[in-house]
C-alpha cells in the first residue's frame, strides 16, 4: 500500500457462457464496498490500521452463479 493505506485491487473476471454481472471485494471475510459491475475491475482498499489482511474476490454472473477468487494475504505496517 501507499503511505495513506489504499491499494488499488484489480482484476477481471470471466464467464466463458454468459456475462459477469458484478463483482464483490471482501477483506477479511466481510463485504468491502459496493459490488462493481465491470468484470474488468479497479476496487481501492483503504486502511489506517496496520495488521494482516486477506483479500478476496467474489463474482456473480447473469445466471446467478458465484466463483471465489483465489485470496492474497497482505501486512500493512
Amino acid at each position: 500500500p501507499s503511505h495513506d493505506g489504499s491499494l488499488p485491487y484489480d482484476g477481471v473476471a470471466r464467464d466463458f457462457d454468459g456475462s459477469i454481472s458484478n463483482v464483490t471485494l471482501y477483506v477479511n471475510g466481510s463485504q468491502y464496498g459496493s459490488p462493481t459491475t465491470a468484470a474488468t475491475f479497479s476496487i481501492n482498499w483503504t486502511t489506517n490500521a496496520g495488521g494482516f489482511y486477506t483479500l478476496a474476490t467474489l463474482a456473480r454472473d447473469n445466471e446467478g452463479w458465484t466463483n471465489w477468487s483465489a485470496p492474497i494475504t497482505i501486512s500493512y505496517d
